[in-house]
């Protein structure tokens, strides 16, 4: 082989790692030929929304004492002036106490579910041998006044119950409920005088 031919050869001898290199600087650099096209996506972001839930007390067709979840630690508050079974502490028979509240999604995304659950009743004042007043109390739970989730129950019945509420609660919407608590007529049980029950309910909003 000639030197001419030897040199020419040499030349163009390119170590592959290199010329791989040298390609993807072309590339980034967007240099390789006359065409191009290119497509710059921006904005690209991503989040999560909030869940919370707000408790008010109907007076007179208005909300009014407004709690909200986003109040408390973990989205949890704990309300005790909303008092659900009226809080009447002198119910002869026949009576009845009706509380309406409204609950809200005050959060950013849609809830799929809504539950109540009725925890223990525990009853103060009575002596030993003397019935409870837990068990002669009738609870009657409705939503919007029509769809009833609990009628004439009593508190020791609804313990551990859990009700699913059947339609969930997009963003702002609101729901109502008229909590209704009677000492029936009729009742003649002495024993239970005097006695004062509590009983706690937790309303769960969830997506």
């Amino acid at each position: 082989m000639s030197a001419e031919n030897k040199r020419t050869r040499t030349g163009w001898i390119v170590p592959a790692s290199v010329a791989s290199v040298a390609l993807v600087a072309s590339l980034a650099a967007g240099t390789l030929g006359a065409y191009s096209a290119q497509i710059t996506n921006s904005g690209n972001t991503a989040g999560s929304g909030g869940l919370t839930m707000s408790e008010s007390q109907i007076v007179d067709g208005q909300p009014t004492n407004t709690h909200n979840t986003a109040e408390g630690k973990n989205n949890t508050i704990s309300v005790s002036d909303i008092n659900k079974y009226g809080g009447n502490l002198k119910m002869v028979p026949g009576d009845t106490t009706t509380t309406t509240v409204q609950f809200k999604n005050t959060g950013s995304v849609d809830a799929t579910a809504f539950t109540l659950n009725f925890g223990d009743c525990t009853v103060t004042g009575q002596d030993v041998g003397e019935n409870s007043l837990c068990d002669v109390l009738q609870v009657t739970v409705k939503t919007g006044g029509t769809t009833t989730l609990t009628e004439n129950t009593t508190p020791t019945a609804l313990a551990g119950k859990s009700f699913d509420i059947a339609e969930p609660m997009a963003v702002d919407a609101t729901k109502d409920f008229d909590i209704t608590v009677t000492l029936p007529e009729g009742t003649t049980d002495t024993s239970i005088m005097d006695q004062q029950i509590s009983q706690n309910l937790v309303w769960t909003l969830s997506a």
